[in-house]
């Protein structure tokens, strides 16, 4: 089975999330798993993480974060766990803070 092209993948993410489907983006990250040998690369990593924040599965985008090595994370992963944060702590409609959003992150 050969490995789709970035651009096929990020249409998939964006369709599960505009689609609220979590078995299809599940299913994109079992299929990404299955054709690669290395590590996740940390485009597909920053989409997954964007996906599970949108999906409401936070839990998910903690684990791609476990996974993703320090060296492949970037200004746009933090960001988006940012937005994860931001979209799902306790203080909906406030600014997260960096203590919280640490504490997020250990939990």
């Amino acid at each position: 089975m050969p490995f789709h092209a970035p651009n096929t993948l990020a249409f998939l993410f964006e369709t599960a999330v505009s689609t609220h489907s979590s078995s299809l983006g599940r299913t994109i990250h079992a299929y990404i798993i299955k054709t690669l040998t290395s590590p996740i690369p940390s485009f597909l990593s920053n989409h997954l993480i964007n996906m599970y924040s949108k999906l409401d599965l936070s839990n998910s985008a903690q684990l791609v974060l476990q996974f993703t090595p320090i060296r492949s994370r970037s200004v746009v992963t933090w960001t988006a766990l940012i937005s994860v944060a931001s979209l799902h702590m306790p203080i909906a409609g406030k600014q997260v803070h960096g203590l919280a959003l640490k504490a997020w992150l250990d939990k």
